[in-house]
């Protein structure tokens, strides 16, 4: 029986409103409440295009859990306050297939661009997301 027969949304809706979320907390820098979009076992690792490619697992940042990800949170609120700058979040490309196992795969291009507060912007990075959804319950990244 297909997902539309079972009356379920799409993989790649699903990972398109969780991707909304997501980005749209980062840049209200809703910072604890995009830590309650992952599992308790969820982990978050940015990796360098350079490692990505040979296959070295070395990441620039590893937060193995969801505890893990609020501490840093603390710490961000308490240090970052000399480089003030708002960032907008873009996603295109959104890939998502179902599991056996019941979470989705998924995949979407980011691009990220800041601006100070004299009001210039740059691009400041662009890579790619990358996540398993949880969809027994609310969708949340493992």
């Amino acid at each position: 029986m297909s997902m539309e027969e079972r009356n379920l949304p799409r993989p790649r809706d699903v990972a398109e409103d969780l991707l909304a979320r997501y980005c749209g907390l980062l840049d209200a820098n809703r910072l604890e409440e995009w830590a309650d979009l992952f599992c308790e076992r969820g982990s978050y690792r940015i990796l360098s295009r350079e490692n990505a490619a040979q296959g070295l697992p070395a990441a620039i940042l590893l937060l193995e859990t969801r505890a893990a990800m609020l501490d840093r949170t603390a710490a961000l609120r308490e240090t970052a306050v000399y480089n003030i700058h708002y960032a907008r979040r873009f996603y295109s490309g959104v890939q998502a297939t179902a599991r056996e196992d019941g979470t989705i795969a998924f995949t979407a291009n980011v691009c990220v661009y800041q601006s100070d507060q004299d009001g210039h912007s740059r691009l400041f990075c662009v890579g790619q997301y990358e996540g398993t959804l949880a969809t027994d319950g609310p969708a949340s990244v493992q």
